[in-house]
């Protein structure tokens, strides 16, 4: 495992833990483990909650109901960012217009024709 860059593993590389990986905290460069960073993100998760708390975990995803009507889209998400409080993430509800755009039938339609025009001036003997 030494020396391999990530791009270069394939599926089935696993690492130790003890690897050691660059980051940047709170403006400091640093280098620490991959057992170290993951240890870090056990904080993480989601919670549901009321109201936001005057602090929140770091790496833990706060859910608040919010008032929409729409079956998948009944939290907002948050998290806290150590120094700048909390940051709105959004909420998962996604509204994708594709009214304009060409069907799989239709397309498969437009190609059977293409296919028989084409056949049409260009006759095998």
């Amino acid at each position: 495992m030494a020396g391999k860059r990530i791009s270069e593993m394939d599926v089935v590389t696993t690492f130790a833990g003890t690897e050691l990986i660059p980051i940047i905290q709170d403006g400091i460069n640093k280098v620490i483990t991959i057992s170290d960073l993951l240890s870090n993100l056990s904080n993480g998760g989601t919670e549901i909650v009321q109201t936001l708390p005057a602090q929140g975990v770091v790496n833990k995803i706060y859910l608040v109901a919010n008032e929409s009507s729409k079956a998948n889209d009944v939290y907002d998400e948050y998290i806290w960012l150590t120094g700048q409080g909390w940051e709105f993430l959004g909420n998962k509800q996604i509204t994708v217009d594709l009214t304009n755009y060409v069907t799989l039938e239709t397309y498969n339609a437009l190609a059977d024709r293409v296919t028989a025009l084409e056949t049409q001036l260009n006759p095998t003997t």
